[in-house]
């Protein structure tokens, strides 16, 4: 009865192959997510901002006006995103991307988990965040592929 299970996840396995992903496969690959994604770096940003300083002065013969230029410099925090694709197969999990992008071998993977807006995938001492909407989906197609190969 253990048996039939299985071939259940395999069908539904099938009914999640995307024909035609843009990511170059290898060879016996296949694709089953193909998703937009973003990665994010914390960045601090250092902001110039020309100011003039204004002094008074008074003498008994005289008054006046100073004025000094100078430069306030502010060190901003900020968080900067990177649009990217993430794949799922059933050999990768890959994420294209400018900034964090990644290719690792499901058996590299340590574990994937729900994390922030998105996933954190971990390897080995390595974990890498990807912002997705499609959470639920992912995780899915995921679990899929582990019930289908046990």
């Amino acid at each position: 009865m253990s048996n039939q299970y299985p071939n259940v996840y395999y069908e539904q396995l099938v009914q999640m192959i995307i024909k035609n992903p843009s990511l170059k496969l290898k060879s016996g690959e296949v694709c089953f997510y193909e998703g937009k994604a973003k990665s994010y770096q914390q960045v601090t940003k250092t902001i110039k901002k020309p100011k003039t300083k204004t002094s008074f002065f008074w003498t008994p013969w005289v008054a006046g006006i100073k004025r000094k230029k100078e430069i306030e410099v502010k060190h901003v925090s900020d968080t900067e995103y990177y649009k990217g694709t993430l794949y799922i197969t059933n050999m990768r999990v890959v994420f294209n991307c400018q900034v964090d992008a990644f290719d690792l071998y499901i058996p590299s993977i340590t574990k994937i988990e729900q994390h922030c807006d998105g996933i954190r995938v971990v390897s080995n001492n390595h974990f890498f965040d990807v912002m997705t909407k499609d959470v639920s989906n992912i995780l899915n197609v995921i679990d899929t592929i582990n019930k289908a190969q046990s």
